[in-house]
């Protein structure tokens, strides 16, 4: 999961990645302009990117980009889901709901990575993915265009990797290189073990921009007593 602000470093990232992984984008663009990323990600490297749809099964080996006005999420049967929710951290679509989605969707197996980009958005999302036990990457504040993203990451997140741009493919490639491996030596029952945690579900107040509910992962010491949202939701 790789959420991104410098369009001018999008060439460096696809071409190192398996095949045999999902990956899913969230760029910060306004509401009314086109993004082409879909387009300049398939050019430059040799993974096909799309916008993705209601609906759609993410496929091994495709890079999924969440599309204008939308929030993408990932969901354990396989699908996605790309709706016109209440914004997050001021923005539609939001890097959150998706890392959260992800964690809830598939646990341990996430890799989360918070790139150049303004505010906080990303911090709430890889709190879920490290609660699930998901391997958290950011982006060196001092090598990013927009260092407020990254810093927010490491100063709330206890992240596992803080890497120069240039270096991320890298590290991504021996994550996944070794779960590969992991995969193949485990025992069957192995496979099956996820981090602790679990995704409720609050109602979202009435308001212009909130339809339904939100998936939120809780921030508790097990004392069912103590349990509180680890932030608001927000429209």
């Amino acid at each position: 999961m790789c959420p991104r602000s410098e369009l001018s470093s999008s060439g460096r990232l696809p071409g190192v990645l398996k095949r045999c992984w999902r990956i899913f984008v969230v760029i910060h663009i306004p509401s009314e302009f086109p993004s082409v990323l879909p387009k300049l990600l398939s050019r430059v490297g040799n993974l096909p990117a799309k916008h993705g749809e209601d609906g759609d099964r993410y496929e091994p080996g495709t890079i999924y980009i969440a599309p204008p006005d939308r929030h993408m999420l990932v969901h354990r049967d396989g699908t996605l889901r790309v709706v016109r929710g209440p914004r997050e951290n001021r923005h539609r679509p939001s890097v959150d709901p998706l890392f959260r989605s992800a964690a809830a969707a598939v646990g341990n197996r996430v890799i989360g990575v918070v790139l150049s980009g303004t505010l906080d958005d990303g911090t709430a999302g890889l709190i879920a993915i490290k609660q699930r036990g998901g391997i958290a990457i950011v982006q060196d504040p001092a090598d990013a265009l927009h260092p407020s993203m990254p810093q927010s990451a490491m100063e709330h997140v206890e992240v596992d990797y803080v890497l120069p741009l240039d270096e991320i493919p890298r590290k991504l490639s021996e994550l996944i290189d070794a779960e590969v491996r992991m995969a193949a030596a485990a025992e069957p029952g192995e496979l099956m073990a996820t981090a602790p945690g679990s995704p409720r579900r609050f109602p979202v107040p009435t308001a212009a921009e909130c339809y339904g509910k939100l998936m939120m992962i809780i921030t508790h010491d097990f004392d069912a007593a103590s349990a509180t949202p680890s932030r608001p939701s927000r429209c």
